[in-house]
C-alpha cells in the first residue's frame, strides 16, 4: 500500500523551472520599453517594404518609358553583375545592438575611390567596361534612411583623342596667317589613375585616386564625369572637358536603343492588327483540306458549267 509523504514545515515547495522561465519570457516582452522597440522595428519594416514596392513599379514604369533612364538602370546591373568581392568590405556595427542585434548598420572598408586631393567621392560597389573605350563605376557615398545606399555611376574615360586647335604660321614670312589646323593627340588615362597602396597585390588595393578636380553630375543621362586635371608638359595645369566625348557615346547608344525600341513597336503592331483581322483569324482556324478535295473543289464548278 503506497503512502503519501507530505512535505515537512519550514521547507519550500520545489520549483518548477520551465513555469519559472516561461513567466520570465513573457515577463520580459511585457516591458514597455521592450514593447515600443518591437512596434518601432514592425513599423520600420513594413514602411520599408512599401516604399521598395513603391520604388520598384516606379522604376519599372520609368525604365521603360525613358531611354536615358533604361540606360542607367542597364548599366548599373551591369556594374553590380561585375562586382569584384575584394573590393567590397564590410564588418558588422556594434550600433546593431540597439536593435536587438539585426544587422542594420555596417562599418565600410570597401575600396574608396577619391579626387587628386584625397576627397572621398565613393565607395566601390562594381564596375563595368564598354567597348567604347570608357570604365563605369558603381559607387555610393551617401544613404537613404541611413540604411538604403545611393548608388550612383561615375564614367571614366581609357583613353582620348584630344582635340587641339594649333594657328597656322606662314613658312615664309614666319607670321600668323589667321586660320587654325585642328590636331588630334592621343591621351592614355592610365597615368589619371592611381592605385594605392602601391607595389602591392591588386586585391589588396584600399584606394583608387583619380586625378581630378571632384565630380559632376550629367543631367542628360544620368551619370556622373569626373573634371580632369591635366598637366600640358611645361607645369601649366588646365581642366579638361569630356563632356562632348561622354555624350557623343551616350547619344550613340540611345540612338540604337531607340530603332530597337521602334522596330519592336513596329512588329508588335503588325502582329496585333493582323490578329484582329477577322479573315486572318479564319484563316488560321480553317480545317486544312485534303488532295482529293481540292481535287474535287477545282473540277465542281466545270461540272456545274456542262450540266447547264
Amino acid at each position: 500500500m503506497a503512502t503519501i509523504v507530505s512535505p515537512q514545515s519550514g521547507q519550500p515547495a520545489p520549483v518548477n523551472n520551465m513555469g519559472v522561465t516561461m513567466e520570465g519570457i513573457f515577463n520580459f516582452f511585457l516591458n514597455p520599453v521592450v514593447l515600443f522597440i518591437l512596434a518601432f522595428i514592425i513599423l520600420a519594416i513594413v514602411i520599408v517594404v512599401f516604399v521598395v514596392m513603391k520604388q520598384k513599379k516606379e522604376d519599372s514604369l520609368k525604365e521603360r518609358d525613358d531611354i536615358n533612364y533604361a540606360l542607367y538602370k542597364s548599366t548599373l546591373r551591369s556594374c553590380l553583375h561585375n562586382a569584384n568581392p575584394k573590393r567590397i568590405n564590410k564588418t558588422y556595427s556594434l550600433k546593431n545592438l540597439l536593435f536587438l542585434g539585426i544587422p542594420i548598420f555596417w562599418n565600410e572598408h570597401s575600396l574608396k575611390i577619391t579626387d587628386q586631393n584625397d576627397v572621398l567621392m565613393g565607395y566601390y560597389r562594381g564596375h563595368n567596361t564598354t567597348p567604347r573605350g570608357e570604365t563605369i563605376y558603381c559607387i555610393y557615398k551617401t544613404k537613404r534612411f541611413l540604411v538604403f545606399e545611393n548608388l550612383i555611376l561615375l564614367r571614366t574615360m581609357n583613353s582620348h583623342n584630344y582635340e587641339n586647335k594649333v594657328e597656322m604660321i606662314d613658312d615664309k614670312t614666319k607670321k600668323s596667317t589667321g586660320k587654325f589646323t585642328t590636331q588630334y593627340k592621343e591621351i592614355e588615362f592610365s597615368n589619371f589613375y592611381e592605385w594605392l597602396p602601391k607595389n602591392v597585390n591588386p586585391s589588396l588595393y584600399t584606394t583608387l585616386k583619380i586625378q581630378c578636380e571632384g565630380i559632376s553630375e550629367d543631367g542628360s543621362s544620368n551619370f556622373y564625369i569626373p573634371s580632369y586635371i591635366r598637366n600640358d608638359g611645361t607645369g601649366k595645369v588646365f581642366s579638361m572637358d569630356l563632356t562632348p566625348e561622354f555624350r557623343k557615346n551616350h547619344l550613340d547608344y540611345t540612338a540604337n536603343e531607340q530603332l530597337r525600341r521602334t522596330i519592336t513597336d513596329l512588329s508588335r503592331n503588325i502582329d496585333e492588327s493582323a490578329r484582329s483581322n477577322p479573315h486572318i483569324a479564319m484563316d488560321r482556324h480553317k480545317i486544312e483540306k485534303t488532295d482529293e478535295e481540292v481535287r474535287r473543289d477545282a473540277q465542281t464548278p466545270q461540272t456545274k458549267e456542262r450540266s447547264l
